[in-house]
């Protein structure tokens, strides 16, 4: 990665606003590092700014495009390639182009191949459970071994793909597009059978005869908070409640309250404060009950969130948009990773209708329509030990973050 310098940076703008400012002419990844305070003249006026350029951009190029744009008149930059970086601290949080705007820009999100490989099985293996709802059952029934095969098998097919086509391997987006041209979504089932089969077999037990409806097919729905059903955190949240009641009342009975003639005026004011912590003894069991349930239970939302999938491709914005306003959606974001995942939000009062739409072709693609908290198997990135690096292996998967709806990818 390269390093320029940016001089002529007014002394009140934060890393964030030379970010903003300087993304769309260099129309790739940088980050922000620190800033030097301007010298002679310009001291306590100006001061500059390092970035540290992505290894797909040409500093040269970044240089002479800052220094021959036009920028709004309190900011008139000056780009360099520096003989040496001053040994200056470097920022607490270095600054990157925000999502939001990144997406607009059409830069796209990079990351090392081994990283993109491993995000993109994440984010196959979690189309295979959401389509297939019922895999998560089955599969318990093998100590999820059926689950982890999938992974490896899944994981094997991206690694070919990247071997024999470096360039996918830039984003998520592009591998996983080339992971269905080569894999498309027909084959899934079969993928699952071949694959539990051999299990079943090895087990010496009857092989399960299943069909993709069966497999397709959606549990009754009830609210989840990170694959629990609400009911259920709600029933521990209580069971524990009782042992905390139990706990304080205990610790507030046996407080010393009693004033002695020894005791220092510390000593007094807080034996009076015990006191009347032991008047609201009956009352502390509703307390403590509310504070769970207002901070401990979260708390359902308006909405329901859902995703779509499209087979073999998801449907443009101009198609799938009105389709969906029908339903009162909301929020709607394209996966940057998924190629053809889209989440949105429906109303409680259109979460039937809208479910029942499963299934729907539009412009030749059908709408595979899922909730967003199915019940999934959370797979280990240990799986795939033997194919990944250990930084990569340590590294925990974060969730993507959810910007508007952007066509161009």
């Amino acid at each position: 990665m390269s390093i320029i310098a940016v001089k002529g940076v007014p002394q009140k703008w934060s890393l964030m606003n030379v970010v903003k400012i300087l993304a769309k002419t260099i129309a790739g990844n940088f980050e922000a590092l620190n800033f030097q305070n301007g010298k002679g003249k310009s001291a306590g006026k100006n001061k500059t700014c390092y970035l540290r350029l992505s290894e797909k951009l040409d500093p040269v190029r970044v240089v002479e495009k800052i220094n021959s744009n036009v920028f709004p008149k309190q900011f008139r930059p000056f780009a360099l390639i520096p003989d040496h970086v001053p040994d200056i601290p470097l920022a607490v949080k270095p600054r990157k182009i925000p999502t939001k705007l990144r997406r607009a820009l059409l830069i796209s999100d990079e990351k090392e191949p081994e990283k993109v490989m491993a995000l993109t099985n994440d984010e196959i293996m979690m189309e295979l459970q959401c389509k297939y709802p019922g895999l998560n059952s089955i599969s318990k029934k093998t100590n999820h071994k059926l689950m982890e095969e999938l992974t490896k098998k899944v994981f094997e097919r991206i690694q070919t793909i990247g071997e024999r086509n470096a360039e996918v391997l830039e984003s998520c987006f592009k591998l996983s597009q080339c992971y269905r041209r080569t894999h498309p979504h027909f084959g899934d089932f079969q993928l699952v059978l071949s694959t539990l089969h051999p299990l079943q077999d090895a087990a010496g037990i009857p092989r399960t005869q299943l069909s993709e409806k069966e497999l397709a097919e959606l549990p009754s729905h009830s609210y989840m908070i990170d694959n629990l059903p609400f009911d259920k955190v709600q029933q521990a949240c209580n069971k524990y409640s009782e042992r905390i009641i139990k706990k304080v009342t205990e610790h507030v009975k046996n407080l010393k309250s009693n004033v002695v003639g020894t005791d220092t005026e510390d000593e007094v004011v807080r034996k009076k404060v015990r006191e009347e912590l032991k008047k609201m003894t009956p009352f502390l069991p509703m307390i403590v009950k509310q504070v769970v349930n207002k901070h401990f239970i979260p708390q359902k939302t308006g909405y329901y969130k859902l995703r779509i999938y499209g087979e073999p491709f998801l449907p443009g914005k101009e198609t799938l948009a009105p389709f969906l306003r029908r339903f009162q959606a909301g929020r709607m974001n394209r996966s940057e990773r998924m190629y053809n995942l889209l989440r949105f939000d429906v109303p409680p009062s259109h979460y039937a209708a809208i479910m029942a739409m499963d299934g729907t072709v539009l412009n030749g693609a059908k709408l595979v329509i899922r909730p967003s908290d199915l019940p999934m198997y959370k797979l280990s990135n240990s799986i795939l030990s033997a194919s990944l690096d250990a930084d990569v292996q340590d590294e925990e998967m974060k969730p993507e973050q959810l910007v508007e709806w952007n066509e161009d990818m």
